[in-house]
């Protein structure tokens, strides 16, 4: 039979893991929002002219997302060409 200290460590354990499991979901949902593109179309805030990303407003050189991420593929980039749009994906 289980001590009461011990019934409580194992509740304890399982809070935790059910913690950690509500945490990553909430990510997967929040990484999905902004994934997903504005009911309303363009983001005026970010131009793009890349007509092949699935981001892409269709009728507008904007981006649909709310956000993007902006990536570099050297150490240092010191030009234009050593970065990226790193939410981008083919349509």
């Amino acid at each position: 039979m289980l001590s009461s200290c011990h019934l409580r460590i194992y509740i304890s354990y399982f809070e935790i893991i059910i913690l950690k499991y509500k945490l990553s979901e909430m990510t997967v949902m929040n990484n999905m929002e902004n994934e997903m593109p504005k009911e309303r179309g363009e983001n005026e805030s970010i131009g793009c002219s890349v007509n092949e990303c699935l981001y892409h407003a269709e009728d507008e050189n904007y981006c649909t997302l709310q956000h993007i991420d902006v990536v570099k593929h050297e150490k240092v980039a010191d030009t234009v060409e050593c970065t990226d749009c790193g939410s981008f994906k083919k349509s």
